[in-house]
């Protein structure tokens, strides 16, 4: 049985990693009440952006776990490999967000 501790930490946490998708929603639901083509559209380029820096921090990490392991645990390799990665994802997402925002 989980003590009264463990469960308010686990439920802070689930609230946590929910507040993102709240304001996301949030956002898009004044855009579309709001109305107007700008609004809508600029609101939707601020929740892809938040997802590609998302993106572009958690990927890295895990890759470069997976390199560690693969070559023996040297960890600059790992950073070279996790830091090319993050500016690759960076570049190319925050590229699309400008593909689908510009007239």
């Amino acid at each position: 049985m989980k003590s009264p501790d463990t469960i308010f930490r686990d439920r802070l946490r689930r609230g946590i990693a929910l507040l993102p998708w709240l304001v996301a929603g949030a956002m898009l639901a004044y855009a579309f009440i709001a109305g107007g083509y700008f609004v809508t559209v600029m609101s939707f380029a601020m929740i892809y952006a938040v997802f590609v820096i998302a993106c572009a921090v958690h990927a890295p990490i895990g890759v470069a776990n997976i390199v560690a392991e693969a070559t023996g645990g040297r960890g600059s390799t790992a950073a070279i490999v996790a830091s090319v990665l993050a500016l690759a994802i960076l570049a190319m997402g925050l590229r699309a967000v400008y593909g689908v925002v510009a007239p």
